[in-house]
């Protein structure tokens, strides 16, 4: 998947040795269509998640562009949305509290008795900085357990 400057590289299987045959293989080919057409993959800017939800551990995938190894990391962000190796979205979830809370102290500022906004306004600005941010990415992270979303 591409989405301007964010690409996301993804392989299932059973057997983590093709897994690794198959990324590591679409790496060369990426980084030489790059090498070809002018563009650079920053190894320091890549990551790998292995996303499993069984409890048994496997060995994380070797992948490297040129000599650097990608890093094995238990989440990464893409297009905004965070992904985590259990596909739990609570990263996600707690993010979004995090700062929806923070544009819910605004409102709170902004809706005083004595000279705050008048209602219209204050659902306005509801809209832009919470509901805009809940609404981005619920299709993905809606998958999530009831509890983690509560």
């Amino acid at each position: 998947m591409l989405y301007v400057d964010e690409l996301q590289v993804s392989c299932q299987c059973s057997d983590m040795r093709l897994i690794e045959l198959q990324l590591q293989t679409t790496v060369n080919r990426l980084v030489k269509w790059c090498e070809q057409n002018g563009h650079t993959i920053s190894p320091s800017k890549s990551s790998c998640v292995r996303f499993c939800r069984k409890r048994n551990l496997r060995p994380d995938p070797f992948i490297h562009i040129g000599n650097i190894q990608i890093p094995v990391v238990s989440e990464v962000r893409f297009i905004g949305v965070i992904f985590d190796c259990k596909l739990t979205f609570l990263p996600h979830v707690l993010y979004l509290r995090k700062k929806s809370e923070r544009s819910l102290n605004i409102l709170k500022v902004l809706s005083n008795t004595l000279w705050g906004a008048d209602r219209i306004s204050l659902l306005q600005v509801y809209q832009a900085l919470i509901l805009s941010r809940l609404d981005y990415g619920c299709v993905v992270y809606g998958s999530a357990r009831v509890s983690v979303l509560k």
